[in-house]
């Protein structure tokens, strides 16, 4: 059920403030950062997807650096 209400909050703030939610921006930008902090293989068995599908579509997409601010945002 939270995912769903978070699917339903996500869906009214685009209607509501024309926030831009692309599909699986979440899943995407966990990849990307993850595979800069931790590595194709950890990443992989974290996000069910094989080394490959990463490396092709995430190798060097952002910074380590990057990587650890993004981590560190607490809200």
């Amino acid at each position: 059920m939270p995912a769903r209400r978070f699917d339903l909050e996500v869906r009214r703030l685009k209607n509501e403030f024309g926030v831009k939610w692309p599909q699986n921006v979440l899943r995407h930008s966990y990849c990307s950062y993850s595979v800069a902090l931790h590595g194709f293989v950890w990443t992989a068995e974290q996000a069910d997807h094989s080394e490959a599908m990463l490396k092709k579509h995430y190798r060097e997409v952002v910074t380590k650096e990057d990587a650890e601010k993004y981590f560190g945002i607490v809200v």
